[in-house]
Parts: structure tokens; sequence; C-alpha cells
């Protein structure tokens, strides 16, 4: 069952929400996926239009949100998943952690704060190497503008999304989480 989880509404931190609803739509149609969708208490909105969108149009999908529970009730129910998928937040550093797979879309500068620096033997981070991500100034400055102009604001704007992130694929990210979710039995 893989878990979703979009990282909280700064735009350079986030994949843009209707990314994921056509993730977990391939993946609801193709693997049977259950999900369960975390964030925070205001988060809540988001997640269950997360939730609409995954589950139109495929059939008997189930679909669960945890929203603003305590960490303990957030690292039970990462344990139990097959696969994160999200962004570089506390549920993918939980997650890893706990050496649950997971699949972290990154934005600028983010490679160099994930776990053992990008993918580990549970983790696979999926972004594109734009200058951004090599530039020192970036890390904790308020605008460090990568090769494409993206600013990058850190106080809660709301899109546009950066080309780091809008660039990473349905298709490409489909592909990870299916490199991470265990093996099943087929029938003979």
């Amino acid at each position: 069952m893989p878990s979703i989880q979009g990282a909280r509404p700064e735009w350079n931190r986030r994949w843009p929400l209707a990314r994921f609803g056509d993730l977990g739509r391939e993946l609801a149609a193709a693997e049977q996926a259950s999900f369960v969708l975390v964030g925070t208490a205001d988060e809540l909105p988001d997640l269950a239009r997360l939730r609409d969108e995954i589950t139109a149009g495929v059939r008997g999908t189930q679909v669960t949100i945890s929203a603003g529970e305590s960490i303990n009730h957030l690292a039970a129910l990462l344990d139990d998943a097959d696969v994160l998928v999200g962004t570089d937040s506390a549920p993918a550093h939980i997650a890893a952690a706990l050496r649950t797979a997971t699949v972290v879309l990154l934005r600028p500068v983010a490679q160099r704060v994930l776990v053992g620096g990008g993918s580990t033997p549970q983790q696979t981070a999926v972004n594109y190497h734009y200058i951004c991500k090599n530039d020192e100034q970036a890390f904790g400055s308020d605008t460090a503008p990568c090769q494409f102009a993206c600013p990058y604001p850190y106080a809660g704007a709301v899109g546009p999304y950066p080309r780091c992130l809008t660039e990473i694929g349905v298709a490409e990210v489909c592909r990870a989480v299916r490199g991470r979710l265990p093996v099943r039995d087929q029938p003979a």
C-alpha cells in the first residue's frame, strides 16, 4: 500500500497536486494499489481533493486520509506501507529511518539533506540536476535563482511550481514506485 504525501504548500517543495492524482490513478489501475494520504490538519482540503482525484474513474480503490495525527501514528502508518511517495519532508525522513521504501521527488538543494545525500538501498531520489542544486548559496538563502530564473521564496507562496519539480513526469515517478513495490506471486 503506497503512502503519498505532498509536503507543505510552499511551492518550491511541492510536486503539483494534480500530478499526485495522476500517479495515484495510474497505480490504482495498474497495481490495484490502495493508498494512505498523509499530511497536516491544514492540508486536509488538499488531501480530500487528492483522494477524489485518485478514486475518479478507478472503481474500488481504497484511499484513507491521515491528517494531523501524532508522530507515533504517522510512524506506524509508514512502517506498514510498501512505499512512500513524496517530497523531501518529515514523512520521507521517518520512512527512511524505518527502512520503508521511499520515492522522493526533490526540489533545489534538497539532495544534500536527504538521508545519505540521495538514493539509499530503501530510497530512490527523482530529480533533475539543475545548476541551482549545486549552488551553495541556495541552501538557507531567501533568493537563489536557478538557471531557469525560478525564485526561491520560502514563505508559503502557492505556485507557480519550479521547473525542477514540474519536469518530473508521472511516468518517471510511476517507474520508480514500481521498482520499490514488493514482488507479488504471480498465479501459475
